[in-house]
């Protein structure tokens, strides 16, 4: 399996390796492409581009100032079993995001479904999605939704 690297866009556009794993499967690698953000001791990271070399997928970011952070640092909510996915309401602006639902995949493809699809339905309320996170911290993916008008 290739490595996995976040990597910083600098003004020097040297690329520094912020963090990396050596073994994770194709399916992760695949959530984490497709997640906006991405949140790790306590620093919050805007995705820009992913790329893959033989040996690596690369995903770049630009740290947020912790001000610009809007989407990140959700309360955290009891942990359900096995891979957290919350779906939480997103209000720009908002200091907080409620939790809508949270769903404990027994498996990475299902979870990667959800966090794939742009609307989805629960108790009757359709909620399309603004963005979606990996949240390290809380080990957790978070699908960030508003109630369709």
């Amino acid at each position: 399996m290739p490595r996995f690297e976040y990597r910083l866009n600098d003004k020097a556009e040297t690329y520094p390796i912020l963090y990396f794993y050596e073994s994770i499967t194709d399916i992760e690698a695949s959530m984490r492409f497709i997640c906006d953000y991405f949140i790790k001791e306590g620093r919050t990271f805007l995705k820009t581009a992913t790329h893959i070399e033989p040996e690596a997928f690369i995903v770049y970011v630009d740290e947020l100032d912790p001000d610009q952070a809007e989407v990140s640092n959700a309360t955290n909510a009891l942990p359900p079993q096995g891979i957290a996915v919350e779906v939480r309401e997103y209000a720009v602006g908002a200091a907080h995001f409620p939790v809508v639902h949270q769903f404990g995949f027994d498996n990475q493809v299902s979870a990667f479904i959800y966090l794939l699809t742009d609307s989805v339905n629960l108790f009757g309320t359709v909620w399309e999605k603004t963005s979606t996170e990996i949240d390290e911290d809380r080990q957790a993916y978070i699908y960030y939704a508003q109630p369709q008008k």
